[in-house]
């Protein structure tokens, strides 16, 4: 029902607390020609969703010597006959600039799910991880998505602990992930990668830290995921069927939540309109209508 295509490898960033550039390289860019032969090999074979994904996505295109990008690529696949879906994977936010958001509008492909690279809703934590962007900035860009895409599912990686976080910075961190209103996110305690910037800091934060940290993140987080679902309930969507059995299947939005439904002639791969009823622990539940 879904198929990845990674478009893109290696990253030039050197985040402080990563190790990827040391492993992986740097960024290297499949050509637009390549994976749109990909894409319609998939769609010949029945797929209806495409995930466009890499290491670095965001920075696809750069090292070609064609002035093609992220946009060219989605257009190009955009235009295949067959797909339904185009979903793209992780996104740094400094992508996310006014040109991007607006001509990705005209792609109604495109799913409207937005999985921003945060780390962190602190400033001065970003700083220190060698992140590009403040939470000023990452926020512009969800306002950006917001104009455009109301309803649009933003969710996000954060990592807590990271050395010489202080409880105040970890409070400003559970205060952005408020103010934005994720879908949901990604909670990670910081891990120490040898190698790396962050490795050699001073301030490394317990483990006992940590845990109570990510727990308290991810119960916030929940909260609000829970908050952001519960605007569904009562209104029509799309679902990619992906499971059918005995009357009930289940599948994804164009927001990337899982449905459950009743539905007696579901067919796993095709596209259901339903009804959504309530919520669940992790997605929705609903009624088909057709």
């Amino acid at each position: 029902t879904r198929a990845y295509i990674k478009i893109q490898d290696g990253c030039n960033n050197y985040c402080a607390y990563c190790i990827i550039p040391y492993l992986r390289g740097p960024v290297r860019s499949r050509s637009v020609a390549s994976v749109v032969q990909e894409a319609a090999r998939l769609a010949a074979a029945g797929y209806k969703e495409i995930v466009l994904n890499g290491i670095n996505l965001s920075s696809y295109g750069r090292d070609l010597k064609t002035g093609e990008n992220l946009l060219s690529v989605l257009r190009a696949v955009h235009a295949l006959p067959g797909i339904e879906r185009i979903r793209l994977g992780s996104l740094e936010p400094v992508v996310i600039t006014q040109e991007f958001v607006s001509a990705l509008s005209k792609l109604p492909k495109a799913c409207r799910h937005f999985h921003l690279s945060l780390q962190s809703g602190c400033s001065s934590v970003l700083a220190r991880m060698n992140r590009r962007y403040t939470t000023e900035e990452f926020y512009a860009a969800v306002e950006r998505l917001r104009a455009l895409y109301p309803d649009c599912a933003l969710s996000a990686d954060i990592i807590v602990g990271f050395p010489g976080e202080t409880e105040e910075e970890f409070e400003e961190t559970v205060r952005f992930a408020e103010k934005v209103g994720f879908a949901w996110v990604h909670v990670f305690a910081y891990s120490v990668r040898e190698g790396t910037a962050a490795a050699k800091m001073n301030a490394q934060i317990s483990s006992e830290i940590k845990q109570k940290r990510s727990a308290r993140l991810i119960a916030v987080c929940r909260e609000i995921g829970r908050a952001y679902r519960e605007r569904f309930v009562g209104r029509e969507v799309t679902v990619l069927c992906q499971q059918a059995e005995e009357g009930k299947a289940s599948g994804l939005t164009d927001e990337h939540l899982e449905v459950e439904f009743s539905c007696g002639n579901a067919q796993i791969n095709s596209l259901i309109r339903v009804r959504v009823t309530g919520v669940t622990e992790n997605g929705l539940c609903a009624e088909a209508l057709e």
